[in-house]
């Protein structure tokens, strides 16, 4: 079966991604300094008027371990404002009123407040732990960075989602395997292991896109080409990594691992995850190297 044309150019383009987040995050602050206005350091009036838009988001924060059995009272989008302030966030580029409204309207505050993993904070000092250069309105924009960021990256991983699929019935058409065997083989081998292939597969019926699939094959009698529509992307992977063993395909074993960093990136994107919390976390300084740093008229 020929190579289809989109499916090298979607491989290599996350597997570029996947090496690159810290590029990433380097070029996502370029962008932002860009936009500045540099008469008075302010963010231009477009990426401001889209910050306080922004639709909302949700996902998973990352959050102080040390921290993590602490019941932590609920807060006013007033009292957040204020908790920031007495970490070192600045609200120059974003008047505290505006930040009020943005925590009411457009985001919350447990997720907006994870982007200041990025952020260096003051070692020692009075001034110990908090954020140096820190502006509320850059923690707008890298949400809307954030959002933009997971845009490009989903259509990326669903092409390699498919093209995957794609590649793995050409390579069985090659082998001329058993579409039916195999599927048995693989059925029977994760049944053996625990992870109860046939309940997730019975999950199919209750939906209109799948259901007809399941309910006529009662016996999971599926030939492999229906299979990997009715399983879930993470099933299909590891069916994936067992017909690269059956087929002693080095190369498939070696997509088997990138299949994996594909399914996280594509959850991720999916549920909106904060994808840039992850990608570099500020380190303390020094109240020298803080003062050297901050920007004119912090």
């Amino acid at each position: 079966m020929p190579r289809p044309s989109g499916e090298r150019p979607a491989m290599r383009a996350l597997r570029v991604l996947l090496r690159m987040p810290k590029t990433i995050v380097r070029i996502a602050f370029r962008w932002m300094e860009r936009t500045k206005d540099k008469r008075n350091g302010r963010l231009s009036p477009k990426v401001s008027h889209d910050a306080r838009t922004m639709g909302k988001l949700r996902g998973l924060m990352l959050g102080d371990r040390n921290m993590a059995n602490v019941r932590k009272p609920w807060l006013t989008s007033s009292q957040q404002v204020a908790h920031l302030k007495s970490e070192g966030v600045g609200f120059r580029i974003c008047s505290e009123r505006d930040a009020e409204e943005y925590l009411k309207s457009n985001n919350n505050y447990f997720r907006l407040k994870s982007y200041r993993a990025n952020f260096a904070r003051v070692e020692g000092g009075p001034n110990d732990g908090k954020y140096i250069g820190l502006d509320f309105g850059m923690l707008t924009d890298l949400s809307i960075i954030d959002m933009r960021l997971r845009n490009e990256m989903l259509p990326i991983t669903l092409d390699v989602e498919h093209f995957s699929k794609v590649r793995l019935l050409g390579k069985m058409e090659e082998r001329r395997a058993d579409g039916y065997k195999i599927v048995r083989d693989f059925l029977q081998q994760q049944d053996d292991l625990g992870t109860h292939p046939y309940d997730e597969i019975d999950k199919g019926k209750s939906s209109p896109y799948t259901s007809g699939l399941v309910e006529r094959r009662p016996d999971y009698d599926f030939p492999a080409w229906e299979l990997i529509e009715v399983i879930s992307f993470g099933r299909f992977i590891h069916f994936y990594k067992f017909c690269a063993d059956k087929f002693d395909n080095r190369r498939m074993r070696n997509d088997f691992y990138m299949l994996q960093s594909v399914k996280g990136l594509r959850n991720g994107c999916a549920h909106s995850t904060a994808s840039s919390t992850t990608l570099g976390r500020g380190r303390r300084r020094t109240p020298h190297e803080a003062r050297s740093r901050a920007p004119s008229g912090a």
